[in-house]
């Protein structure tokens, strides 16, 4: 289940309970949906501004950048996980932002 409060303007969040994979620590994981919906609404730019931005950073071999398969909240998306927080409504115009909460710089 995902719970949901806005975030800004028309960006929601939603905590997603999971575990890490190899039980240690948790890496910085920025995963964008790429089911067809969120294809249609501009998953695969708000992707390739996540590599720009993570690039320009020097953050593309720290932070795990991926594909993901369909949340069935198509009429949420586009929907962008960060390190296990869903958010939704996401645009290219809130990848910066979207970075530095990944980096723990904001909150």
């Amino acid at each position: 289940m995902v719970k949901y409060r806005k975030y800004s303007n028309n960006l929601y969040v939603g905590l997603i309970i999971s575990q890490n994979e190899e039980g240690g620590s948790m890496s910085i994981e920025i995963k964008v949906c790429m089911g067809s919906a969120c294809h249609i609404k501009g998953a695969p730019k708000i992707a390739q501004a996540f590599d720009e931005e993570l690039r320009a950073r020097g953050l593309d071999e720290h932070v795990k950048l991926m594909g993901s398969f369909c949340r069935k909240m198509c009429i949420d998306g586009v929907n962008v996980e960060v390190n296990n927080v869903l958010y939704s409504h996401v645009t290219v115009d809130d990848v910066k932002r979207l970075v530095d909460i990944a980096m723990g710089v904001e909150v």
